[in-house]
C-alpha cells in the first residue's frame, strides 16, 4: 500500500499550534480527494498526489483568508472546536473528535457510506487567534 501524506504549513504574524487531524483519501469517477473532516476542506486531482497539492491550497488559502478577517476562532466554533483555556493568551485549540464529527457533518457520513476511504493522521500548524 502507498504511503499516504500530507506536510502543510503556514506562516503568518500570528502564533501557531501544531494539531493532529485525520484526512480522507477516496476515489470516485478517477478523481482522487482529500477530505478534512475537522476543517471541512477537500482537495482533488487526477493522482493522490495532486489530490494533496490542491488540498494544501485550500487548507493555506482558508488560514490565510480566516487570519486576515479575524474569524478563524468563530470559524472553528463552528466545526466543533473547542480551546483549552491557558493562563497565556491566545488559547490552545482543540479539534472535535471524529465520532462527534460523525453525528454532525453529513458530508463526512456520506463519504464513508459511499466509497472505501483510507484514512491518515496528519500534524498541522493552525495559527493562534485572539
Amino acid at each position: 500500500m502507498a504511503k499516504i501524506g500530507f506536510k502543510g504549513s503556514f506562516e503568518n504574524e500570528v502564533a501557531s499550534y501544531k494539531v493532529s487531524l485525520f484526512l480522507f483519501h477516496f476515489v470516485e469517477n478517477q478523481l482522487h480527494f482529500v477530505y478534512s473532516p475537522h476543517l471541512d476542506i477537500t482537495g482533488y486531482g487526477n493522482t493522490l498526489k495532486e489530490a494533496k497539492e490542491s488540498f494544501e491550497i485550500c487548507f493555506v488559502e482558508f488560514l490565510d483568508y480566516t487570519t486576515k478577517k479575524g474569524t478563524l476562532g468563530s470559524e472553528l466554533k463552528k466545526m466543533g472546536w473547542t480551546f483549552k483555556e491557558t493562563s497565556k493568551r491566545p488559547k490552545t485549540p482543540v479539534a472535535p473528535s471524529l465520532s462527534s464529527l460523525l453525528k454532525s457533518n453529513k458530508y463526512m457520513s456520506e463519504i464513508l457510506d459511499k466509497y472505501p476511504v483510507k484514512t491518515f493522521k496528519q500534524n498541522f500548524g493552525i495559527p493562534a487567534y485572539a
